[in-house]
């Protein structure tokens, strides 16, 4: 994760490794606190609400956050979503456990660190969208996986174009190009985001909807249910004929080469 703001303390490999530690710690000097909250906000985290014990609580979770970011491309993927998990479900911090909870939503979409579980991903739904310093931290963290061949950061990555998280703005082509070779790859949950981004359209010429019905249709096959509930809808519009008239690695590139410009 960025270095760019650090925990307000002098021995900060010490500190972070004691927070993390000692769940319970509140024992913090006053003047301390004071440099914890002036350092929360400064990532975006609002915490005058907050008592004492909530702020020390939001700098663990922090720490947490960027421990598991570290962990899961030291391919510790398990232990990652344990703690990103545990941010989402009890932080104090509603910026963190937002972005805790956009990483535990497609960790369960996508089989990654759990399970794969539709249902538990469409429980988790965050609200995703910001531009703090946390939110850019994030797309940088996406940025570095994607760099070192980490498909699930390219993933994230493009969703995070696609939301305007740390991006610099919403940028569904570019967002597209990443998807499009993880769809290639056969990746179901990039086949089925991929759709969604075509299905975002205001108009969608019959090449758009035969190819967001084969890359639902793809997706479907491998049991995805999101994009099985979708390849539904798009039988009902009377779509579905177009599904087996050609594979989806002979028409994917050249619909994205001509489409997605």
């Amino acid at each position: 994760m960025s270095s760019a703001s650090s925990p307000p303390i002098k021995n900060r490999r010490y500190s972070i490794a004691l927070l993390v530690a000692t769940p319970k710690m509140t024992t913090i000097a006053a003047d301390e606190i004071a440099l914890y909250r002036r350092w929360l906000a400064r990532l975006g985290q609002e915490n005058s609400r907050h008592d004492d014990v909530d702020v020390i609580a939001m700098v663990q979770d922090v720490c947490n956050f960027r421990w598991a970011c570290d962990l899961f491309l030291q391919h510790k993927r398990e232990e990652a979503f344990q703690l990103w998990f545990q941010i989402y479900d009890d932080s104090k911090a509603d910026v963190l456990g937002d972005l805790a909870g956009f990483l535990v939503h497609w960790c369960y979409a996508a089989g990654v660190g759990i399970a794969s579980d539709w249902n538990e991903a469409e429980f988790v739904m965050t609200d995703w969208e910001g531009k703090t310093q946390l939110h850019r931290e994030l797309f940088e963290w996406c940025q570095e996986g994607n760099g070192r061949g980490n498909w699930f950061c390219e993933f994230l990555l493009a969703q995070c174009w696609i939301h305007s998280i740390g991006a610099p703005s919403c940028n569904l082509e570019y967002a597209s190009s990443l998807l499009e070779q993880l769809a290639l790859e056969g990746r179901a949950v990039a086949q089925c985001a991929l759709a969604d981004c075509i299905q975002e359209r205001f108009t969608k010429s019959s090449a758009d909807q035969m190819m967001m019905t084969h890359l639902y249709f793809a997706a479907a096959n491998q049991g995805y249910a999101d994009a099985m509930y979708k390849l539904a809808h798009c039988v009902e519009a009377g779509l579905g004929a177009v599904m087996n008239r050609v594979s989806l690695p002979c028409i994917l590139p050249s619909y994205l080469a001509l489409s997605l410009k």
